[in-house]
């Protein structure tokens, strides 16, 4: 487990890249997650981001889930 700080920075759309799959343990695939908005409504989970999962050999698209978001977060 890792902690990351960072600066929120004003976004239209935002996500969160993860190096290797968190679900299944696989290190050959990057885990995208996504939403529009500031990043903060993925990582409080007030929402269900979208989801891709791409090959990191040949960066082919090999899962993708748009969710449905309700409410977001954005700059004032």
């Amino acid at each position: 487990m890792a902690v990351v700080v960072m600066q929120m920075v004003p976004a239209a759309i935002s996500g969160v890249a993860f190096t290797a799959n968190p679900i299944t343990g696989a290190l050959d695939q990057v885990l995208i997650n996504a939403t529009w908005g500031l990043g903060e409504a993925i990582v409080s989970g007030s929402v269900t981001p979208d989801s891709y999962i791409f090959a990191k050999d040949t960066l082919a698209l090999l899962e993708r889930e748009v969710s449905t978001k309700e409410v977001g977060v954005a700059t004032p």
